[in-house]
C-alpha cells in the first residue's frame, strides 16, 4: 500500500463500535463498504463522511489494500453514485469487471481441481477463494482472491501432489519425491503454479503452525462437512463452527492487517448467529486457539457492529491481554501508510496470541531455530528421517538464532 503522508480530516467512529476514537474519512467509507449497516442515520453518517477533501486516490489505494476493492466499486456505484466522481466510477468498473472475470476463471479450475480430486477417491475442501466470497458475500467476484486453497487428509497429499503435477502444475518449493514425507511431516502445505497461467493452489494438510499442528484438526472436519454452492453447483464446505475457528486462526497468522479478514469473521457470525458460542469458545481454548478467536469476534464488534449474545461480549472482553492485542491490530487497520511491524514485533506478536505455554516454547524454538522469521528448512537426504538428523538440524539453527540474537543484544548496548 503507497505511504500517504500529510493531513487529513478525521471523523468520530462512534457508529463503528466507538473504540477508535477517530480515523479518516475515507476509512469511515472504507469500513461501511466492508460490512454495510443499512438505515437512515448509517447512510447519513457515511454521506457525511464524502466531503469536498475526500481522497479518492487514498480510498482506491485503501481499497486494494485491505482487499476491499470488489466492496467499493458495488457501494459507489449502488448506493453513492450521486457522490462519487465519473471518472472514479469508470475506474472501478474497469478493476471490478476485471477481478470478476478473474474470479470466475479461478472458479472454473477450481471446479476442475475438484473433479479430479473425486475421480482419484480424494476427499477435498476448498478454503477461502471463490467458495468463501459466495458463502459470505454472496457473490464469488465480491471477495478478491490470489490463490486457491484446499484442504486433503494427510494421507491424501502425496496423491494429491501427483494429480496436481499432471494438470500442468509446478512446486514452488523444489522437493524431489523422496523428499516429500519428511516434508509432509514437518509442514502443513505446499503451493503450486500453473505453467500456462496465473493460477496458484495452495495444498493444505494443516491450517496452523508447521511447529503446532493441534491449533487446528484438518483430520476433524471431514465428519462435519457442509454442503455449500458455487456458481449454482454443489461443493464440500467446513461446517460454520469449524470455518470460524479456520478463520480466526488463519488471520492472525496474518496479524490482521486487512479488513477483508474483520469483515470475513463478521459477516460468518452474523450469518449464522445460532452458533453455540460458549460450547465453540471451550472448543477453541481446548485446542490452543481461544485467543485467536477472541481477537477475531472482538474485531468484528468493534469495527463491524455485529451484535452477538450479551453473554460472548462479557466472555470475550475477559483479559488485558486479548484487549491489547485488538487495540493493537486496530490501530494498523485504520492507519495511512506502510504500517507493518519488524521481524522482533511479529514474534512477539505471535507469542501473545498464543494460549499454551508448551504452544509458546516451540514457536521459540523455532524462531531460535529459523532467523528472520524465515522458514529455512533443511530437507534430510533421501531415505534418512532418523532423529539424529533432525537433533543435528535443531542444534545447527540454534547455533545461527542464537549468534544472531547475541549481535542484535550487542548492537543495541554499542548504541
Amino acid at each position: 500500500m503507497p505511504h500517504f503522508s500529510g493531513a487529513s480530516r478525521t471523523e468520530d467512529t462512534k457508529g463503528f463500535g466507538g473504540e477508535v476514537s477517530s480515523m479518516r474519512s475515507e476509512m469511515v467509507f472504507l469500513l461501511h463498504c466492508a460490512f454495510p449497516r443499512h438505515g437512515a442515520a448509517k447512510t447519513a453518517e457515511v454521506r457525511d463522511a464524502i466531503g469536498a477533501d475526500f481522497d479518492w486516490e487514498f480510498l482506491l489505494a485503501s481499497a486494494s489494500h485491505h482487499g476491499l476493492m470488489p466492496h467499493v466499486w458495488e457501494a459507489c456505484v449502488n448506493r453513492f453514485h450521486d457522490q462519487v466522481p465519473a471518472e472514479i466510477i469508470e475506474r472501478l468498473q474497469r478493476i471490478g469487471i476485471a477481478g470478476s472475470v478473474r474470479n470466475h476463471l479461478w472458479a472454473g479450475e477450481l471446479f476442475h481441481l475438484l473433479h479430479t480430486f473425486e475421480a482419484a477417491g480424494i476427499g477435498a475442501v476448498p478454503f477461502k477463494g471463490p467458495v468463501l466470497a459466495e458463502y459470505l458475500y454472496g457473490e464469488p467476484w465480491l471477495r478478491e482472491i490470489s490463490d486457491l486453497d484446499v484442504i486433503v487428509r494427510r494421507k491424501d497429499v502425496p496423491a494429491a501432489v501427483d494429480l496436481i503435477a499432471q494438470l500442468g502444475y509446478v512446486s514452488l518449493v523444489e522437493l524431489p519425491k523422496p523428499q516429500l514425507p519428511p516434508y509432509i511431516e514437518t509442514h502443513t502445505a505446499l503451493a503450486f503454479v500453473h505453467t500456462g497461467s496465473s493460477v496458484r493452489i495452495d495444498l493444505h494438510w494443516g491450517l496452523s503452525w508447521r511447529v503446532q499442528p493441534t491449533l487446528f484438526d484438518t483430520e476433524a472436519i471431514w465428519d462435519r462437512l457442509q454442503t455449500v454452492t458455487l456458481l449454482g453447483r454443489p461443493v464440500p464446505g467446513m461446517c460454520p463452527e469449524d470455518l470460524m475457528i479456520a478463520l480466526c486462526l488463519h488471520h492472525s497468522k496474518d496479524m490482521w492487517k486487512r479488513l477483508i479478514m474483520v469483515s470475513d469473521v463478521a459477516r460468518l457470525a452474523a450469518l449464522h448467529q445460532d452458533i453455540e458460542w460458549p460450547s465453540l469458545l471451550s472448543r477453541a481454548d481446548h485446542a490452543g486457539t481461544g485467543i485467536m478467536l477472541r481477537m477475531g469476534l472482538l474485531l468484528a464488534l468493534d469495527m463491524c457492529g455485529i451484535e452477538p449474545p450479551a453473554a460472548l461480549q462479557d466472555r470475550t472482553r475477559n483479559g488485558p491481554r486479548i484487549t491489547g492485542l485488538v487495540e493493537e491490530a486496530k490501530r494498523r487497520l485504520v492507519q495511512a501508510g506502510d504500517i507493518y511491524p519488524n521481524t522482533w514485533d511479529s514474534v512477539i506478536y505471535f507469542l501473545k496470541t498464543m494460549q499454551k505455554r508448551s504452544h509458546q516454547a516451540l514457536f521459540v524454538l523455532h524462531v531460535l531455530a529459523h532467523p528472520g522469521l524465515e522458514d529455512r528448512v533443511a530437507m534430510p537426504p533421501a531415505g534418512l528421517r532418523s532423529i539424529l538428523f533432525r537433533a543435528l538440524r535443531v542444534c545447527r539453527l540454534l547455533k545461527a538464532g542464537l549468534t544472531v540474537l547475541c549481535r542484535r543484544l550487542l548492537g543495541e548496548r554499542r548504541r
